[in-house]
């Protein structure tokens, strides 16, 4: 089982949830707002095991049960005003660093992460959490992307770290690989 832990409303979460189900991985979604609001935990870093939880939800580790962690974690209450919004980010935080020493598989996407400017890293992880990952290739060489795309149903994406399109790829497009020269 893969836990996915993120906020309910975040469409990277939501997708990610729908990618899941379709494929018939067995996750189980861990609410951030939740935990913010009224999470308990316990971690011992030496020994890397605790627990965290919320209301009826706990996770005990190690866990053979897990087969990894997609933490998607934006800690909203950073910054604001008022003791109630320090405890919520200061929740967040701890949960934060327990997931970073779990020794479960884990991919948790924050700005110091590899994973969050990685496409090929998060591609890794994944498949090792078990789903399952199409052939993909990374390059700004037209003659390598030219031979990926034939015959193939393809979908593209940029590879910076800057949001980008997904688009599906057609052959008309294909002039326009010589463009790819010009990628770092």
């Amino acid at each position: 089982m893969i836990i996915i832990v993120g906020f309910r409303l975040d469409p990277t979460i939501i997708h990610t949830l729908r990618a899941a189900k379709s494929l018939s991985i067995s996750t189980i979604f861990f609410d951030l707002n939740n935990f913010a609001q009224s999470g308990h935990y316990f971690w011992d870093f030496g020994l890397h095991r605790g627990y965290f939880g919320y209301t009826n939800v706990k996770f005990e580790f190690p866990n053979s049960d897990i087969s990894g962690v997609y933490a998607r974690i934006i800690n909203i209450f950073a910054g604001k005003i008022g003791s109630r919004n320090r405890i919520l980010a200061s929740r967040i935080q701890a949960l934060s660093e327990i997931l970073a020493d779990i020794n479960e598989i884990k991919v948790i996407n924050k700005h110091t992460d590899l994973s969050n400017s990685s496409k090929i890293f998060q591609l890794y992880i994944l498949s090792k959490c078990g789903f399952l990952i199409p052939n993909s290739l990374l390059t700004n060489d037209q003659k390598m992307a030219q031979h990926f795309v034939e015959n193939k149903d393809v979908i593209y994406k940029g590879a910076s770290s800057e949001k980008t399109i997904t688009s599906s790829y057609r052959d008309n497009q294909s002039s326009k690989l010589n463009l790819l020269k010009n990628s770092p």
